[in-house]
């Protein structure tokens, strides 16, 4: 019972990590088109690079969950995902990253009817 309580709390967080990603999009977007149509200058004031250590096929996992559990999601797509397990850690802007990939698997569901929303991540 106590890992899958701690199993929750880490989703949970992971969820939390991802809305705020998705509100700093909604911000950045707002601020570009009440300024000077530049996000250059949003970007660096809303997410200032954090370059941290971070495991990038759980970080997928995350999202992927994240959107498998979204009340918009589409019940005749599903969201797969192929994720290389050899893929050492990872140093980099994990934020940003991830808020890049977000946006690529939510305009890749928008714009899919029927079928299967793909990711895929491997070592080369």
């Amino acid at each position: 019972a106590l890992r899958s309580l701690n199993e929750q709390v880490l989703h949970e967080q992971a969820c939390t990590h991802m809305l705020s990603l998705i509100v700093s999009n909604l911000w950045e977007f707002d601020t570009a088109l009440a300024g000077d149509g530049s996000s250059r200058s949003s970007t660096n004031v809303l997410l200032p690079s954090a370059i941290e250590d971070f495991d990038l096929p759980a970080r997928l996992t995350d999202i992927i969950e994240l959107l498998k559990a979204s009340p918009s999601a589409k019940h005749h797509v599903r969201i797969e995902s192929a994720l290389d397990p050899a893929i050492p850690t990872l140093r980099g802007d994990i934020s940003k990253l991830m808020r890049a990939v977000l946006n690529l698997l939510t305009n890749a569901l928008k714009f899919t009817d029927q079928g299967v929303v793909m990711l895929s991540a491997h070592l080369v």
